[in-house]
């Protein structure tokens, strides 16, 4: 019904993403990257001890008498650390893949809104740039870029949440 509905109803309906508003990045991003070596150590090392147990039960049972353990504890306290550890490297792996990817070069607020000002003035010159001689178009454009500064993205730009810059408010002007 009003404006105040609309923006509740697309809070109730957001949906919760780590992907970036700007997907696309000029050269390609640092993203997180698991350990091999932190999951090695959570499951190797365990798995290492079950299988010692085993081998130390099986192939050398005097070794068990000598040191005064049994395999079957070790055995039996390799699996639950092993399980564990592998409990523990997929939580790792969750928590890293839950991490926000990181943004695009240019995918700050007053990039995107000065890209959305700029594809707006542009087409509307492109438009009226129709059939002109060479030697207008050149002068038309530095126009352009005079007027609307691709370089300064702060100013002139889009306003933040518009749409289109037709309305008297939705230009940031210098």
């Amino acid at each position: 019904k009003d404006a105040d509905g609309f923006a509740d109803y697309i809070r109730r309906c957001q949906v919760e993403t780590t992907m970036p508003f700007n997907d696309y990045w000029l050269r390609p991003p640092k993203l997180n990257k698991l350990s091999i070596p932190r999951i090695v150590a959570l499951v190797g090392i365990p798995l290492l001890v079950v299988v010692l147990s085993i081998v130390g039960f099986f192939e050398i049972p005097m070794l068990s008498k000598l040191l005064g353990w049994t395999s079957w504890w070790t055995l039996l306290g390799g699996l639950v650390a092993t399980l564990v550890g592998i409990w523990l490297a997929y939580r790792y792996a969750l928590k890293i893949g839950n991490l926000p990817m990181p943004p695009g070069e240019y995918a700050d607020l007053p990039s995107v809104l000065k890209s959305l000002y700029l594809q707006q003035t542009f087409s509307e010159f492109a438009i009226a740039a129709q059939g002109k001689s060479d030697a207008e178009l050149h002068k038309d454009f530095g126009a352009f870029l005079k007027t609307h500064k691709p370089e300064d993205k702060m100013a002139p730009s889009q306003a933040p949440g518009v749409i289109s810059i037709d309305r008297p408010d939705a230009v940031i002007k210098q």
